[in-house]
């Protein structure tokens, strides 16, 4: 094996251990992360393990993947999001780094209800408001 097929066969390796930790801190099962990925379980699990010919996934694979798990693909492709900050994903959701910050934006996505958003968003701005006062 040449040193580039070396390299080629770790960085795949690399993918595949990033997908399944977002996997595991997503709380997804291999079934629920290729269903809404649009592949199979079977392959989303070689692809995990970095098995030989499966150790190669496409560009157009890895963004379903990320796409299923509410990422940008640089998290997978380089283990870390564009901005050390803040930036926007592919499907123009926030994505944010501070764990703050992500926390309350992870139990604001959770909320179900879009009058359960509004209102919440009404109570930030009144106590925007507030603090601008005081």
């Amino acid at each position: 094996m040449s040193p580039l097929q070396v390299r080629e066969k770790n960085m795949a390796q690399e993918y595949g251990s990033r997908i399944r930790k977002l996997r595991d801190a997503k709380q997804l099962t291999i079934e629920e992360l290729a269903g809404k990925a649009g592949i199979t379980a079977g392959y989303l699990g070689r692809l995990e393990r970095g098995e030989s010919g499966y150790d190669n996934p496409t560009l157009s694979t890895i963004e379903s993947i990320a796409k299923a798990l509410e990422l940008h693909s640089s998290v997978i492709l380089f283990g870390k999001v564009l901005s050390p900050e803040i930036e926007l994903n592919h499907t123009n959701n926030i994505v944010v780094s501070d764990s703050i910050e992500k926390r309350f934006i992870t139990k604001f996505r959770k909320l179900t209800g879009k009058l359960e958003r509004n209102s919440i968003e009404k109570m930030m701005d009144a106590f925007i408001e507030l603090k601008k006062s005081t």
